[in-house]
């Protein structure tokens, strides 16, 4: 629609998005999930490529994919009590469509400091890039969406297209090419069987094989 100008992402909290159905994906009941996989990273291309403004509002969980949904866009404004995750290591996958959306705002060493910790908070979350306005009140979450989307109507859309057409110099791949190349990384590690498993023992909530708890040394 040429009168949409700005593009505004929403969960209902507790939850933004909670990524991969991984239910889905271990019954086979949503089909080959390499398509889904696919599909998905032609999406953050697509908000990533759009001429419209993309805002992200995050309000709860954001986990995996939801990540990728929230790093995707241009504003990401996220209340006091939302968390940011990515579990795909703890799973034996690899975040790998949703790390060229995250690389275009966190320095690398909180890129991967995302994907090894547990969970993050909004607040830490904004000082790694991941969110640029941080709402302390939830209550204050509407007013302050729209103070935002205020003054991104006051913004030319020819200037905004021309702005979000801008790239910097890289020598490396175009952000379509390393979502594709993530996309087909993670359809494989979906393929195999002992991957599948793996996910269907966390469901189960059966430790997964290479889990080993840790046990502090008696001191003699």
């Amino acid at each position: 629609d040429p009168r949409c100008r700005v593009i505004v992402l929403e969960g209902r909290h507790p939850v933004f998005c909670r990524g991969m159905d991984l239910a889905g994906v271990t019954s086979g009941s949503g089909g080959d999930p390499a398509d889904g996989v696919r599909l998905f990273a032609r999406c953050l291309g697509a908000l990533r490529g759009s001429h419209r403004i993309v805002v992200s509002v995050v309000d709860g969980e954001a986990l995996g994919g939801g990540v990728g949904l929230a790093a995707a866009a241009d504003l990401c404004v996220a209340t006091a009590r939302s968390i940011f995750a990515l579990p795909e290591l703890v799973l034996g996958l690899l975040p790998a469509v949703v790390l060229p959306v995250l690389r275009e705002r966190m320095l690398p060493q909180k890129v991967r400091a995302l994907c090894l910790t547990p969970a993050v908070p909004a607040d830490a979350a904004r000082e790694w890039g991941l969110v640029d306005r941080w709402v302390e009140d939830p209550a204050r979450l509407e007013r302050a969406v729209r103070a935002v989307i205020k003054h991104c109507l006051r913004c030319s859309p020819d200037a905004v297209a021309g702005l979000k057409d801008l790239r910097g110099p890289s020598g490396g791949p175009s952000l379509d090419e390393a979502l594709e190349d993530g996309a087909d990384r993670t359809a494989g590690i979906l393929r195999d069987p002992a991957a599948l498993e793996a996910i269907r023992a966390f469901l189960d909530g059966e430790p997964l094989p290479w889990f080993d708890r840790y046990r502090p040394q008696e001191v003699s």
